[in-house]
């Protein structure tokens, strides 16, 4: 494991891997759940127009995970029928291709994928997007956006029943077969944990945005909060 970005930069060869997730790492996702809080309120405008009028000025902060923050400032208190409600809506519209395009890349993050390309580093997509779901949505996203992309370097959760952490570790054996040097860009601390523990040998970075609660990275993970510093120390690297 390396103690910081130099360290792991100054080992890059052309058997090295790059691992890449997309939401909350490459793209931030708070304008997404933002549209959807949004949409849900027009939704209810004409049987609930007192709580339509409040989700409709919600404003999902940066670095916020999830839309939950933003309910509890708009509309705490929300009963559980009504919470289960926004759930299931906020569900269905978030894990599909509608508003993948309100995403927002994250800072450096375009040009680092592009310097991997640049400098002839072998990377891959792997994300928790559920493919049956998402696929056609997430690749022309990513395109738009100035991701170098391709459908063989994008592995997605076959269906969305599959939990984020166990189908990441499962796919790493067949991902990491022929390379000596692998780097996993993650913002999860339950995916991270997971790959440590089950592939110890795989190199992690931790991208510092948002994640689920109660839970800590690994100790061995770099952390990073964008890609600016990484595009630093790349832009020098001899490819």
């Amino acid at each position: 494991m390396y103690k910081n970005l130099t360290e792991l930069v100054s080992h890059l060869s052309e058997k090295t891997l790059f691992i890449l997730d997309i939401d909350s790492s490459l793209v931030l996702t708070h304008p997404r759940n933002e549209t959807i809080l949004r949409l849900f309120a027009q939704s209810i405008k004409a049987t609930r127009p007192d709580l339509s009028l409040l989700l409709a000025q919600a404003k999902c902060h940066p670095f916020e995970y999830g839309y939950f923050a933003a309910l509890e400032r708009y509309a705490p208190g929300l009963d559980e029928s009504t919470t289960e409600d926004i759930r299931q809506y906020w569900k269905t519209h978030f894990f599909s291709n509608q508003f993948l395009h309100c995403d927002l890349p994250h800072e450096g993050a375009i040009e680092f994928v592009n310097l991997l390309k640049q400098k002839n580093f072998p990377f891959v997509y792997l994300t928790g997007r559920p493919s049956n779901l998402m696929r056609p949505g997430t690749l022309q996203t990513l395109q738009d956006f100035g991701f170098p992309v391709s459908d063989e370097i994008l592995h997605m959760k076959p269906s969305e029943t599959y939990v984020d952490e166990s189908f990441k570790a499962d796919i790493l054996n067949q991902l990491i077969a022929g390379y000596d040097n692998v780097i996993f860009i993650d913002n999860e601390p339950r995916v991270l944990n997971l790959v440590t523990q089950l592939h110890p040998q795989v190199n992690l970075v931790f991208v510092d945005t948002c994640h689920s609660p109660n839970v800590t990275a690994p100790a061995s993970a770099v952390k990073i909060k964008n890609f600016s510093e990484f595009n630093s120390l790349l832009r020098s690297v001899i490819s």
